[in-house]
């Protein structure tokens, strides 16, 4: 089991082709500072996310391209 995975590293985390994937709660102090962060995650970690903040703003993109390429 992957040591990060235990100590509470990522606010959401999911292993694929025996690999783990996570999104790590120290963004957040990245935010704080002013800085920006995009993450790619899937609708399972962006609800963790969404969760862990409210603040947090979470973009579709497969909705937001359909919109693009419908209206342009």
């Amino acid at each position: 089991m992957c040591v990060l995975k235990i100590e509470g590293f990522f606010i959401e985390h999911s292993t694929a082709y025996g690999s783990y994937y996570g999104f790590p709660k120290e963004v957040f102090s990245f935010l704080e500072e002013g800085k920006s962060y995009v993450g790619i995650v899937y609708i399972a970690g962006a609800s963790a996310i969404k969760a862990y903040s409210q603040d947090a703003i979470l973009i579709a993109l497969g909705l937001l391209i359909g919109t693009l390429l419908n209206n342009g």
